[in-house]
């Protein structure tokens, strides 16, 4: 499933949380600072009842693979990046790829799921994007890889 969103001024409100900033990761070259501190995606990953999956690979490509992160949700279906600036850009671009690479483990099969995400650079003013998704199930030979 492919999807694309833009967040702007009137739906961030949705998506922004506030954090301390104790325990958040160095920021990295390329990362978008707010500050004295690196903005941050958050996300999490659950099952269609909520159950959070762990073990899945998440492949971000920001501004269009300028940058890439590839990371894995943890025990409660969690992974954490820090948001890659575009300095020749007011917006943001982020393809999410989100894959089960364990196959029967930790729940079952997943659909893979990708999504582009836009964020204007402006109307980010915290320092944690929260990012959540629901994954459905899948058949074998929908997770299998294609040839």
């Amino acid at each position: 499933m492919k999807k694309t969103r833009i967040i702007s001024a009137l739906t961030s409100a949705a998506i922004l949380m506030s954090s301390c900033s104790v325990g958040l990761p160095r920021p990295e070259p390329g990362d978008l600072m707010l500050g004295m501190e690196a903005a941050m995606l958050s996300g999490k990953i659950t099952d269609t009842e909520g159950n959070p999956i762990e073990h899945l690979k998440v492949t971000l490509e920001w501004n269009g693979g300028s940058y890439q992160d590839i990371k894995y949700t943890s025990s409660i279906g969690q992974f954490e990046a820090g948001v890659k600036d575009n300095p020749e850009s007011e917006v943001i671009t982020l393809e999410i790829i989100i894959e089960d690479i364990d196959n029967e483990e930790n729940g079952g099969l997943f659909e893979t799921y990708t999504e582009t995400v836009s964020f204007i650079k402006n109307d980010i003013t915290e320092p944690v994007l929260t990012l959540n998704y629901r994954l459905n199930h899948a058949t074998a030979s929908e997770s299998s890889p294609q040839s």
